[in-house]
């Protein structure tokens, strides 16, 4: 019985190798591939499969910084169900006006005078050196405490105003010329449920009256 198995185990490796040499007869032709050109490709296949995933993993965990330019007016951000933060920088020449000094509350209005609760969301900022020219760049974060949005949606806004302008902004009460070229961010929080908006404030035959008043 063991010489049985011995002879069949030699005529089994004679045989092998044989499959996996490429044979061509009349118009037919079979190629078979050899153990190590296939364990190489399996290795190529397993590596190129890590890269697309580490590519794919890199450009999740990167988040796009929106410039607020001397040229723009306004910068729009959303912090949504799906974008838990925001990134944003001032563009050259500019900088951003100081916030409340209550780190639970962010400007409220564009002219950046009135407050409001940003307790759900947390302000950050960083400070880098630039590649090119070497000039400090500062960038701002916003987002969201526990990856929760808030009960009820808000907007804030952050001024990139010209030095001359900012300067007085500790107190979040400077003035900006008229000739000054500041930016607005505006960054809108939306809430966990879809809020109703009244008959009264939809939009209808292209024009609609809301009324602010106090509570």
């Amino acid at each position: 019985m063991a010489a049985a198995h011995s002879a069949a185990a030699r005529r089994y490796s004679t045989f092998w190798p044989c499959l996996l040499r490429e044979r061509q007869s009349g118009n037919s032709s079979v190629s078979f591939v050899y153990p190590s050109q296939f364990l190489s490709l399996s290795i190529l296949v397993i590596l190129t499969a890590s890269f697309v995933q580490q590519s794919a993993g890199n450009q999740a965990n990167s988040q796009s910084i929106s410039t607020c330019d001397s040229n723009a007016s306004l910068v729009v951000l959303r912090i949504t169900s799906t974008t838990n933060a925001v990134k944003f920088k001032c563009g050259t020449g500019l900088q951003l006006r100081a916030n409340p000094t209550d780190s639970n509350q962010l400007w409220g209005n564009a002219a950046c005078t009135k407050v409001v609760d940003a307790s759900s969301v947390t302000f950050t900022s960083s400070t880098s050196t630039a590649k090119l020219g070497g000039n400090k760049v500062t960038e701002y974060s916003l987002a969201l405490k526990n990856n929760r949005l808030p009960l009820s949606p808000f907007t804030v806004y952050f001024s990139c105003d010209p030095p001359s302008a900012a300067s007085g902004g500790e107190t979040g009460k400077a003035k900006v010329s008229v000739s000054a070229k500041t930016c607005l961010v505006q960054v809108s929080v939306f809430s966990q449920t879809a809020v109703t908006v009244p008959e009264t404030n939809q939009c209808k035959n292209g024009q609609v009256t809301v009324a602010v008043t106090p509570k």
